[in-house]
């Protein structure tokens, strides 16, 4: 499990590494452009997101195994 994990995050660091490379000096406007706040508060609630229900099931195999943790 450990290996998966880290191979996942090397590939996702490998992505954004990419992305920006290639991409960093393009500007991103959209057709209804949020205020700074608004967006801070989107990435705010993604990173809860990642934390409070992704993380957990990394260990959840742990769980499972009653012997072993109690």
């Amino acid at each position: 499990m450990t290996l998966l994990l880290s191979a996942g995050l090397i590939f996702t660091f490998a992505v954004i590494a990419l992305v920006l490379f290639k991409w960093w000096d393009l500007k991103v406007i959209g057709v209804t452009p949020v205020p700074t706040f608004t967006f801070i508060a989107i990435l705010f609630t993604s990173g809860l997101d990642v934390g409070l229900i992704m993380f957990p099931l990394t260990e959840f195999a742990g769980y499972g195994d009653l012997a072993a943790s109690p």
